[in-house]
């Protein structure tokens, strides 16, 4: 470890301090969500499983964008427990059990919850690039449920960091990521904290500065959360300022071409947003169109739903009898409308467009997600 290079890093870090967490920067939320995020998914995982989604929700909201951010593994992971509440609970209180803080348990655990998370994507949003579960996320699930024991990896960060500080150690990436490396690094960089007592005791003065309530923040005795805002501050915050890096010397990103990263991540989040969009525009008209419930035919008049079928409902309609129909395209083309629906008609109305779009806008998002996976890493 470059010394010499990390003491530049705690200066500079000192120097920013204010412009990193007086508004609108606020970096010191890490420590409230640490503080929050634990009791918050005991809550979810002791939850009734017809409850577990919600509560698992409401863990996922304290988040903020330390995990979803380009991508939204844990809120994927929220819709899947939809659809699986028991299967996604057994993954948490798995990962969390206990491991004695053995590495080799640890990573069969982080490897297991990834593998499970794989299914449930295949199985309920085959091909979907935002709800891919990571290494990024899942290091996030153990950190923020406990951080003195655990560290987040993102690789962006950690690999201009480790340059920084001349650790050349090659953990990997992609699934090839040998996640001991990085704790071993993150490791000699919280020794290095501990022993620097001036550079805790400045930055302590610092926070008292902010007025903040010590008992909403945690404790960090470990100085992993200081580990882990460092190493984001020092990328988001241009700590490297005036360093002189020596990269290590890697292999080139062989059968890639040269692109631009900043528009294909641009092209990509629009595409995702549509395909957010078209996914809640379709679990609001199965929502309002279920059996039992009255609707309006422009040409049959009222009927009610009998049933779902394979591609809409099945409606029996007084007189006339019982009809199947493709619900989307009939909601999107004003076909049918549900009656006694609060609001219903405006609603679909605003959405209209999106259902009536909702192949393209799926298959957009499809050839966008396949064409941006080769640079998954380098873009979080």
């Amino acid at each position: 470890m470059n010394k010499e290079h990390l003491e530049q890093i705690f200066q500079h870090y000192l120097g920013k301090f204010d412009y990193m967490n007086v508004h609108p920067s606020t970096e010191w939320y890490k420590w409230k969500i640490a503080k929050e995020f634990p009791a918050a998914m005991d809550r979810a995982l002791a939850a009734p499983v017809h409850a577990f989604p919600a509560a698992l929700l409401d863990a996922q909201k304290l988040t903020e964008n330390l995990i979803d951010n380009f991508t939204q593994p844990f809120y994927g992971l929220c819709q899947f427990a939809k659809q699986e509440p028991e299967e996604v609970r057994s993954m948490f209180r798995d990962l969390y059990a206990g491991d004695g803080n053995d590495m080799a348990a640890k990573l069969e655990k982080v490897e297991t919850f990834m593998e499970r998370s794989l299914r449930l994507r295949d199985t309920y949003s085959p091909e979907s690039f935002l709800y891919k579960t990571d290494l990024h996320a899942v290091t996030g699930f153990l950190f923020l449920y406990d951080p003195d024991h655990n560290y987040i990896y993102k690789y962006s960060h950690a690999r201009k960091f480790a340059d920084c500080i001349e650790f050349y150690e090659d953990w990997g990436r992609g699934g090839a990521t040998n996640l001991a490396t990085y704790y071993r690094m993150c490791d000699e960089l919280v020794e290095a904290l501990k022993e620097n007592a001036s550079f805790l005791a400045e930055r302590q003065k610092l926070v008292e500065r902010l007025n903040i309530q010590s008992e909403e923040l945690h404790p960090d005795t470990e100085k992993h959360i200081l580990a882990f805002d460092i190493i984001y501050c020092c990328a988001a915050y241009g700590l490297y300022d005036g360093i002189a890096i020596r990269p290590r010397l890697s292999k080139s990103h062989s059968g890639k071409p040269v692109v631009d990263l900043a528009a294909l991540k641009e092209k990509f989040q629009k595409a995702a947003q549509k395909e957010k969009e078209r996914q809640e525009a379709e679990a609001y008209v199965a929502e309002i169109m279920h059996p039992g419930v009255k609707i309006q035919h422009k040409k049959y008049g009222k009927g009610i739903i009998k049933s779902e079928s394979r591609t809409g409902v099945v409606v029996d309609f007084p007189g006339v009898g019982e009809k199947e129909i493709g619900l989307k395209f009939a909601v999107a083309n004003g076909v049918i409308e549900a009656l006694d629906v609060p609001d219903g008609s405006q609603h679909i109305e605003k959405i209209r467009d999106i259902l009536k779009n909702g192949d393209a806008i799926r298959a957009m998002y499809q050839a966008c997600s396949k064409e941006i996976e080769p640079y998954r890493e380098e873009l979080e």
